[in-house]
């Protein structure tokens, strides 16, 4: 490991306590919006899954529910 490393790493972490950063530059809010992107897409992309999970285990249980009533109806 190079000498300086530890000396750069410090002298990052003071500047950004000391607030001398201008603001938040370019690569930041591109970070920022693809981590943000990347919730969202996740939440969305669950909550479709949930919802289309739902709706087929609601028709196999339909059909499930029909068989056994026919079934039971064929017996009488």
């Amino acid at each position: 490991m190079p000498a300086n490393f530890q000396h750069g790493a410090n002298e990052t972490l003071t500047s950004y306590a000391r607030g001398d950063m201008d603001g938040i530059d370019a690569l930041d809010l591109l970070n920022t919006a693809i981590a943000a992107f990347a919730i969202l897409g996740g939440m969305v992309y669950a909550i479709i899954k949930t919802k289309v999970d739902v709706e087929h285990l609601t028709k196999k249980v339909e059909t499930l529910f029909n068989l056994f009533n026919n079934m039971r109806d064929k017996d009488k």
